[in-house]
Protein backbone atom coordinates (compact mmCIF):
# COMPACT_ATOMS: atom_id res chain seq x y z
CA UNK A 1 0.00 0.00 0.00
CA UNK A 2 1.26 3.47 -0.84
CA UNK A 3 2.32 5.69 2.05
CA UNK A 4 1.11 9.30 1.95
CA UNK A 5 4.68 10.61 2.35
CA UNK A 6 5.38 9.05 -1.06
CA UNK A 7 2.89 11.42 -2.70
CA UNK A 8 4.78 14.21 -4.54
CA UNK A 9 4.70 17.67 -2.87
CA UNK A 10 2.64 19.04 -5.79
CA UNK A 11 -0.07 16.44 -5.01
CA UNK A 12 -0.18 17.13 -1.26
CA UNK A 13 -2.70 19.99 -1.49
CA UNK A 14 -5.53 21.05 -3.77
CA UNK A 15 -3.85 24.39 -4.51
CA UNK A 16 -0.58 22.73 -5.51
CA UNK A 17 -2.41 20.27 -7.76
CA UNK A 18 -4.27 23.13 -9.48
CA UNK A 19 -0.99 24.99 -10.00
CA UNK A 20 0.66 21.84 -11.35
CA UNK A 21 -2.29 21.03 -13.65
CA UNK A 22 -2.87 17.66 -12.03
CA UNK A 23 -5.77 15.52 -13.19
CA UNK A 24 -7.65 13.85 -10.32
CA UNK A 25 -10.37 11.21 -10.35
CA UNK A 26 -12.37 9.42 -7.69
CA UNK A 27 -13.41 5.77 -7.87
CA UNK A 28 -16.05 4.24 -5.61
CA UNK A 29 -14.84 1.21 -3.66
CA UNK A 30 -18.29 -0.39 -3.87
CA UNK A 31 -19.87 0.34 -7.27
CA UNK A 32 -16.54 1.10 -9.05
CA UNK A 33 -18.01 4.19 -10.78
CA UNK A 34 -15.35 6.80 -11.54
CA UNK A 35 -15.73 10.58 -11.44
CA UNK A 36 -13.61 13.48 -12.64
CA UNK A 37 -12.73 15.67 -9.62
CA UNK A 38 -13.20 19.44 -9.87
CA UNK A 39 -10.22 20.75 -7.91
CA UNK A 40 -11.35 24.36 -8.28
CA UNK A 41 -14.69 23.57 -6.59
CA UNK A 42 -12.92 21.75 -3.74
CA UNK A 43 -10.53 24.69 -3.37
CA UNK A 44 -13.43 27.15 -3.08
CA UNK A 45 -15.07 25.04 -0.36
CA UNK A 46 -12.04 23.90 1.66
CA UNK A 47 -9.19 26.23 0.67
CA UNK A 48 -6.00 25.69 -1.32
CA UNK A 49 -4.19 23.94 1.54
CA UNK A 50 -6.80 21.16 1.74
CA UNK A 51 -5.46 17.67 1.06
CA UNK A 52 -7.25 14.75 -0.59
CA UNK A 53 -4.76 12.27 0.89
CA UNK A 54 -6.54 9.56 2.90
CA UNK A 55 -9.96 11.24 2.37
CA UNK A 56 -12.82 8.90 1.46
CA UNK A 57 -16.06 10.86 0.94
CA UNK A 58 -19.33 9.12 0.05
CA UNK A 59 -20.04 8.00 -3.51
CA UNK A 60 -22.30 10.31 -5.57
CA UNK A 61 -24.19 7.48 -7.32
CA UNK A 62 -27.85 7.33 -6.30
CA UNK A 63 -28.43 4.69 -3.60
CA UNK A 64 -24.74 3.68 -3.43
CA UNK A 65 -23.44 3.76 0.12
CA UNK A 66 -19.80 3.28 -0.89
CA UNK A 67 -16.84 5.61 -0.38
CA UNK A 68 -14.44 6.90 -3.00
CA UNK A 69 -10.67 6.78 -3.25
CA UNK A 70 -8.94 9.73 -4.93
CA UNK A 71 -6.31 9.14 -7.63
CA UNK A 72 -3.86 11.69 -9.05
CA UNK A 73 -2.32 11.38 -12.50
CA UNK A 74 1.45 11.16 -12.69
CA UNK A 75 2.01 9.21 -15.89
CA UNK A 76 -0.61 6.75 -14.66
CA UNK A 77 -3.28 7.27 -12.01
CA UNK A 78 -1.95 6.64 -8.50
CA UNK A 79 -4.04 6.34 -5.31
CA UNK A 80 -3.94 9.03 -2.65
CA UNK A 81 -4.19 6.65 0.30
CA UNK A 82 -2.12 5.85 3.36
Amino acid sequence: MKRWDDVPKWAASVGAMIEHGTEVKAICRKCRQSFKVDLNAICKIHGEGYSLIAKHPPCRVFECDGEVIFYYKHGVFRPMTR
